[in-house]
């Protein structure tokens, strides 16, 4: 496909890019990747649909381009932008992809934890099934497929309160299911303390990291996490809290029911959120918010995606850090504050979504190890 705009569509091109600094940067990415297609030897036969489809929605948004000249100027455009879908196909052959390759695995997490007793004892959690009897306490825990089940066997008053802890390290996740019927979703990198049974006035938990909590619901028997920095008293309810030790903020966001969000360090005030409502506190500053949010972009996680709107790069591979058990350096501080949308799959070979992401930003990813190098 060779064509050549007239004196006209030069010029409407030209006043185009004027409109605003998005569609230059538009335009000068699509021109680089346009270089890589001109230096490609050979290339697969490619269905054009999708980047024609992408031309179209990207133009339509500026009302100073009108439909006579779109047909043409495509002309010209095609197949800059159809070299978006052909990328990976030119790096591959030309070796001109910015990642190390090696024979290195980076693979996604999975169900794995530890499970310690208050008498030192410590159990490896993964899909091996075990039965565990805590002696005195009327407590049996079952370990099956990814997720410790607590089980009360047993009728009568429990002769001892014993205390657990599960430990999730990076590259894992874990589910439990507490004796209440509660269940409790681990991310990576997350600590939950508890005791067994729980008391006869409340049942307390203590989270560090993150979890999704799905509560039952018990008139005379609130539910209390416990944090470093606040305290979230529910009677049965869905909600994300992110807790993380090394983040700033902590992200309290509610998805069924109602919670009260109380003592709060710094604070004298409590929160009562209602669905969709989300309760952001800086540990620094001590300010706190609140907001209306989608809940599908803080819980996906539990469903196996990652979903970010307009997050910096920093945080993205902040989060991706902990799943993948990775390491990551930025050496230009501006590539941690761009800002990205979208969904990638939380089980995908991380060379797939280092792929995905380095389509979509300005950054260049070196890979060694276990090691990403942003640049």
């Amino acid at each position: 496909m060779n064509s050549k705009l007239s004196w006209e569509e030069e010029k409407k091109l030209k006043n185009w890019l004027k409109i605003n600094k998005k569609n230059r940067n538009y335009y000068q990415k699509a021109k680089k990747h346009y270089q890589l297609y001109l230096s490609a030897e050979t290339f697969p036969e490619t269905d054009y649909t999708p980047a024609w489809e992408e031309f179209l929605r990207h133009t339509q948004k500026s009302k100073n381009l009108h439909y006579q000249w779109w047909i043409k100027i495509a002309a010209f455009l095609v197949i800059i932008i159809s070299t978006y879908y052909l990328i990976n196909f030119v790096r591959e052959n030309r070796q001109e992809i910015s990642e190390t390759v090696t024979d290195h695995i980076i693979e996604p997490g999975k169900p794995v934890a530890k499970l310690y007793f208050d008498n030192g004892q410590m159990v490896l959690l993964g899909d091996k099934d075990t039965l565990i009897s805590l002696d005195g306490t009327n407590t049996e825990i079952i370990i099956d497929s990814g997720t410790v089940n607590y089980r009360d066997h047993k009728q009568g008053k429990p002769k001892y309160t014993r205390y657990n802890k599960i430990e999730v390290p990076k590259g894992g996740e874990y589910h439990i299911t507490l004796a209440d019927g509660s269940n409790i979703w681990l991310n990576a990198e997350s600590t939950l303390e508890y005791s067994i049974p729980f008391s006869s006035e409340q049942r307390e938990v203590t989270l560090s990291g993150e979890a999704y909590l799905e509560v039952v619901h018990e008139n005379d028997r609130p539910f209390i996490v416990k944090t470093q920095n606040m305290n979230i008293s529910v009677l049965g309810t869905s909600f994300n809290i992110c807790v993380y030790p090394d983040e700033i903020e902590i992200k309290t966001t509610l998805v069924e029911g109602k919670i009260c969000v109380e003592d709060i360090k710094g604070l004298s005030e409590s929160f009562i959120l209602e669905p969709s409502q989300q309760l952001t506190f800086n540990k620094i500053s001590h300010e706190s918010h609140v907001k209306m949010v989608d809940t599908e972009i803080y819980t996906a996680w539990v469903h196996g995606y990652f979903i970010f709107e307009e997050e910096s790069l920093e945080n993205i591979f902040q989060r991706l850090g902990r799943w993948y058990d990775i390491q990551v350096f930025f050496l230009d501080d501006n590539l941690k504050r761009e800002l990205l949308s979208g969904k990638l799959p939380r089980f995908e070979d991380f060379h797939v979504i280092l792929n995905m992401l380095e389509k979509v930003s300005d950054a260049k990813f070196e890979l060694n190890g276990n090691t990403i190098i942003v640049k």
